[in-house]
């Protein structure tokens, strides 16, 4: 099976949403942050997904890692609480 995320491995500050211009670890801490499950949920906080929608793959194999614990970024409290702060209701 293909690796959605491979690319993004080897590239961590590349763009996950072109349209948007999101990238892979802004996602992620709002994953955490948040405690988001879907990408319409990622999508509501960050806008990433909300153009062509090519990402929605992506999106979905970072929702799954980041379920898992299986995180990419490491993150203070600090860093995830001011996300929470942002955070739309």
């Amino acid at each position: 099976m293909l690796d959605p995320l491979a690319d993004y491995e080897k590239h961590p500050k590349a763009m996950v949403c072109d349209c948007m211009h999101k990238d892979w670890r802004r996602i992620e801490l709002a994953i955490r942050a948040l405690d988001l499950k879907t990408v319409d949920e990622v999508t509501e906080q960050t806008d990433a997904g909300g153009g062509c929608h090519s990402c929605w793959p992506i999106l979905e194999a970072i929702l799954e890692r980041c379920a898992r614990g299986e995180y990419r970024f490491e993150a203070t409290e600090e860093e995830l609480a001011k996300v929470r702060r942002r955070a739309r209701p």
